[in-house]
């Protein structure tokens, strides 16, 4: 993998949620296109679009949009419009879909010829989602087939990117650029990050060792967002969203942001149940429904619970509508929600702005994404690891729950001293994190 890809950041897109172009409530590829140079202009270097192709009776036409997102040569206006803005599409593939649409004999054959296809209309590089299955499907012949993949991908100048929840089953730098963990979302509860720690220290050393690169979200369009899932809806939410994103930027692993993450979306505003065609939570409701809940106490556990939160349309300005279209969405008036892209861009404290800041940090200075890593220590608590590159040494220490961490006192005296590079706190005190605090220190 090149050093750009290492230092580089990826935005996640689910279309239909985005930017609603046409305004028939539902967000589309013109819609995307209307607002890339934003993304452009906070860093991103990478999009990568999710759910966009054509269902039918159960299989899917990987050649064909769904017709409500647009066109196929919206993708190609989409990819030059992304050209003039130095960024690059990937587009998303789900081996689940695939094989409803392809028997196994002829998936190779068929895949390689979809990826040409969108090839030539521009996009940069393809993920391929789902590859457990891929290997139950595919058995010992799997990684031989991923390696043709790849191969014909770097013939092509793409960028293949494969996603798999059990981190074991990838052994082989040679799979593919990218290994993206796709259930980082699941392992993470509130007071409780020893698991998610664990994995990130498993991925560092992976890295280190084997030569696999690992990308991985907080958020994704099967899980909730962690700012719902973990915080209550008085909760303040930007200390805890700045530890988390320190702490994604400044490790080996290569950092993917869900839309409307760098605006601390929220579900805050009225969902109407009835409007919504999530089949899996329309189930969920319909069991909480049965278990003598009140309706508020229902929508609040399907807002912590399902995926809901994330495939709620994006808030671009302080309307009933939220800007995302002229009609009435698929979920209703956005009037409660009290932040948006608008209101963001125009205030440099905002989350927007510390995205950016991140972004930056890491394409500026190599320590993030080609240094070397060494955990120090982690609890349920806190994480606390060091990146090495050339002469630079840094300590980072990230505190995500709700109660105050004490560090160790050889730690406090090694960092007593230390430059402060990044804080999300106003105070430092070496001998203590703050609730929800993160810190970048140069010692």
């Amino acid at each position: 993998m090149n050093n750009i890809l290492k230092k580089s950041s990826y935005y996640e897109v689910f279309v239909e949620s985005f930017f609603d172009h046409d305004n028939d409530g539902i967000g589309d590829i013109k819609g995307l296109q209307n607002k890339l140079s934003t993304i452009s202009q906070i860093g991103f270097t990478y999009c990568l679009i999710h759910n966009i192709f054509y269902e039918n009776e159960n299989s899917y036409n990987f050649y064909k949009l769904k017709k409500e997102l647009g066109e196929e040569d919206d993708i190609e206006n989409l990819c030059k419009k992304a050209k003039e803005i130095r960024m690059k599409i990937i587009l998303d593939f789900s081996f689940r879909d695939l094989i409803k649409s392809y028997k196994i004999d002829i998936f190779k054959d068929e895949f390689l010829d979809i990826i040409s296809y969108w090839k030539n209309k521009g996009v940069k590089g393809i993920r391929l989602n789902d590859v457990d299955l891929f290997f139950e499907r595919f058995g010992d012949n799997s990684s031989s087939i991923l390696k043709e993949i790849k191969s014909f991908c770097e013939e092509n100048k793409l960028i293949f990117i494969i996603g798999v929840r059990d981190v074991s089953l990838i052994d082989d730098e040679n799979l593919s650029d990218i290994v993206y963990i796709s259930n980082i979302n699941s392992i993470i509860e509130k007071n409780n990050y020893r698991k998610y720690y664990e994995l990130l220290d498993k991925l560092q050393k992976n890295t280190e060792e084997k030569y696999i690169h690992y990308g991985i979200d907080l958020t994704n369009l099967y899980y909730p967002r962690l700012i719902d899932k973990i915080l209550d809806d008085e909760d303040e939410s930007h200390d805890f969203m700045k530890a988390l994103y320190i702490l994604l930027f400044s490790l080996k692993t290569l950092p993917f942001v869900f839309q409307g993450e760098e605006i601390e979306a929220r579900s805050e505003y009225y969902i109407d149940i009835a409007k919504i065609n999530d089949k899996k939570i329309k189930a969920r409701y319909k069991i909480l429904k049965n278990k003598d809940l009140s309706e508020d106490d229902i929508i609040k556990k399907i807002k912590k619970t399902t995926s809901l939160s994330s495939k709620l349309p994006l808030r671009w300005e302080m309307t009933d509508l939220g800007g995302f279209s002229k009609v009435e969405n698929y979920y209703g008036s956005m009037v409660n929600y009290n932040n948006s892209y608008k209101e963001d861009l125009k205030n440099l404290n905002s989350f927007l702005y510390y995205i950016h800041e991140l972004i930056m940090m890491r394409k500026i200075n190599s320590i993030y994404g080609l240094g070397s890593y060494e955990k120090i220590y982690f609890d349920e608590s806190a994480y606390i690891f060091k990146r090495f590159f050339k002469d630079e040494e840094f300590m980072v220490l990230v505190n995500l729950s709700d109660d105050f961490v004490l560090i160790d006192e050889k730690i406090a005296e090694e960092i007593k001293d230390a430059e402060i590079i990044l804080n999300n706190k106003r105070d430092f005190e070496p001998e203590a994190l703050d609730i929800y605090q993160a810190l970048i220190l140069k010692l």
